[in-house]
């Protein structure tokens, strides 16, 4: 989860530098009857944090919807008005374009390719 988002923003800043300290990237990570939101951000230079909340159970048991549909809704709420907030930010982003068609490297991104593969055919080893 932490190498997605950071990839997120990796993405966000690629364009526009000046937001990379500004942004707050929410996430949410689903496994079984948990869900768990993730925020992440860049409070200086390279180094990114990650915050996890407490994780919410999925209501499954009819007599326990009222009581965990309410905390689900809220953490679901929470990270809606981060994105809106997000948003907001990027939209009112005046960053000039670059004239050159690249712009400075803030972020240097998680998932990097190693290389393409071969396309030669490997000799059998006798």
């Amino acid at each position: 989860m932490p190498k997605v988002l950071r990839d997120i923003m990796f993405k966000i800043v690629a364009d526009s530098p000046g937001l990379v300290h500004k942004l707050h990237i929410p996430g949410f990570y689903i496994a079984e009857k948990v869900l768990t939101l993730w925020i992440m951000d860049a409070p200086a230079g390279y180094v990114s944090r990650y915050k996890a909340f407490t994780s919410v159970q999925y209501p499954i048991i009819e007599s326990k919807i009222r009581t965990r549909m309410a905390s689900l809704l809220t953490v679901i709420v929470a990270a809606r008005s981060l994105m809106e907030q997000c948003k907001d930010i990027m939209d009112d982003d005046e960053s000039e374009p670059s004239l050159y068609g690249h712009q400075p490297v803030v972020m240097v991104p998680s998932f990097v390719p190693v290389g393409l593969p071969s396309n030669k055919k490997k000799r059998k080893q006798k």
